[in-house]
């Protein structure tokens, strides 16, 4: 006993022998191929992605600003073909910026000035892309002004002009880039 298989045809009108597969058009975004179906019995099968290949992520970037401040938000999103699974840094961020090892985003007021330079990989299952990211940020300086010298943020600008009868020096704290009121705490009676 010989069992016959009957055949499919396409929109075409094209035959396709039993057990054949033809190509309905290439694979999603991120793999490499062609999405098929086959033939069974005179019917095809549902749409299959058995022929995709996953393609590693390439060309990963970011787009940092020349420079961000002290206590200011940053938020950078990745740009990069293909898909990834997971985000690492091969270095470490400045205290206050993070990087969502899901979506591959850096986020975070920075609290504390850095200028360094930052790997981070972008990876699936079929490999891996990676970018160096140079992330610089800056304590806000406070502007010479006034007889007073220029101070970085979290610093003190001193200068003489005690009253009379003392000696020393007044000060006042640069906060994010604005001087802060004058002390004479450092005045001392003569």
């Amino acid at each position: 006993v010989e069992r016959a298989f009957q055949a499919c045809e396409t929109e075409d009108g094209e035959p396709v022998a039993h057990g054949e597969t033809v190509v309905v058009g290439p694979c999603g975004e991120g793999y490499a191929g062609s999405r098929v179906k086959q033939c069974v019995n005179g019917v095809f099968g549902e749409v299959s992605d058995a022929q995709c290949e996953l393609l590693p992520p390439s060309g990963l970037t970011y787009e940092p600003a020349p420079f961000y401040w002290v206590g200011d938000a940053l938020s950078l999103a990745p740009s990069f073909a293909n898909t990834a699974s997971a985000f690492r840094a091969n270095d470490s961020f400045p205290a206050g910026v993070t990087l969502d090892p899901a979506s591959g985003h850096i986020e975070g007021p920075s609290e504390e000035p850095c200028d360094r330079f930052i790997e981070v990989v972008a990876s699936n299952s079929a490999g891996e892309s990676a970018f160096v990211l140079h992330l610089v940020v800056r304590a806000r300086v406070c502007e010479a002004q006034d007889g007073w010298p220029a101070a970085a943020w979290g610093e003190s600008s001193r200068k003489e002009g005690c009253e009379e009868g003392y000696e020393g020096f007044l000060t006042r704290p640069c906060e994010d880039g604005v001087f802060g009121a004058v002390s004479d705490a450092e005045c001392l009676l003569s």
